[in-house]
């Protein structure tokens, strides 16, 4: 019986997850359309469909919530169930009667929140695959590809030293606001496809300012700024 709940629950998951892949997907393709041909399902697309599953598996477990029981490193005792990413709310969608349209609003905004970071996550993901789909492509694939693989890899550095700064839970000044991360304490598959996510996010926001400051410099050696 156990394992054939697991099975619904897992048809359940892929299913929302491959949901939330189509819809990330048609946002990139939207903002960014696809040169016109046919689209081959070859290895490339192999590739990039297993790269975003396991993003999107990974988004709908914590926006689906779990129990957590343990000890964070400051040796506070943490229990609770909750659902939601990046914003855990401990309260299901059947559980707002009675408590108020203030409650209520709070909840709905922090699922429209998770959502929008879901999606985030999710189109992030896409346009570093398509990234490296190119640095392959190019004439000097591997200096290419290697440029490519150290912004990712300082993007990763960069988001496990914020994943340890979150360890510890901390109170937002002047709110009841906590900024704690649970990430570490969920499965391998779940986190690996966070980091992943959150990696490329990192990277396209450090590409993006980075060219920004390219920009910004060029203009002032022309004399504009």
């Amino acid at each position: 019986m156990w394992m054939i709940i697991r099975t619904i629950q897992w048809g359940v998951s892929l299913f929302f997850a491959v949901a939330a892949v189509r819809l990330a997907t048609a946002l990139v393709g939207v903002w960014r359309p696809d040169a016109p041909g046919d689209k081959r399902r070859d290895g490339r697309w192999l590739f990039g469909w297993l790269v975003l599953l396991s993003v999107a598996l990974a988004l709908v477990h914590c926006e689906a919530g779990s129990f957590y029981g343990f000890q964070d490193p400051s040796g506070g005792d943490w229990s609770f169930d909750a659902h939601g990413w990046p914003l855990a709310e401990p309260r299901g969608l059947f559980d707002l009667s009675g408590n108020g349209p203030t409650v209520e609003a709070i909840y709905w905004m922090a699922m429209v929140v998770d959502l929008l970071c879901s999606l985030a996550l999710l189109a992030g993901t896409q346009l570093v695959v398509d990234r490296w789909l190119a640095a392959w492509d190019a004439p000097a694939r591997w200096p290419a590809l290697r440029r490519e693989a150290a912004g990712w890899l300082a993007a990763l550095l960069a988001v496990l030293a914020c994943e340890r700064l979150a360890l510890r839970p901390l109170t937002l000044p002047g709110s009841e606001l906590i900024v704690y991360s649970t990430l570490v304490y969920e499965t391998a598959e779940v986190r690996a496809g966070m980091l992943i996510g959150l990696t490329c996010l990192v990277f396209l926001i450090g590409l993006a300012i980075a060219r920004g400051i390219g920009t910004v410099r060029a203009l002032y050696a022309e004399g504009v700024i």
